[in-house]
């Protein structure tokens, strides 16, 4: 049986309905993965979410330093 982490689909109809039970196992099992469908990390604490949006010097706000080709319009 695949990981949650695996099939973890943050659009899927059931996740929507109730993330808390998966939310609860990525927060125990990998609480920062990268999900490939997103082409993002994905953070599931609470403390990891907030010093990721105010820690501006380590995190990256400009979507060309994210590692994924992105277009920016001008």
């Amino acid at each position: 049986m695949p990981s949650v982490t695996d099939r973890y689909d943050p659009l899927d109809a059931e996740i929507l309905r109730d993330p808390y039970p998966a939310l609860a196992e990525l927060r125990r099992l990998e609480p920062v993965l990268w999900h490939e469908g997103m082409s993002s990390w994905a953070l599931t604490r609470y403390a990891d979410c907030v010093r990721v949006l105010r820690d501006h010097a380590t995190f990256a706000r400009d979507p060309r330093r994210t590692g994924a080709l992105c277009r920016i319009r001008a």
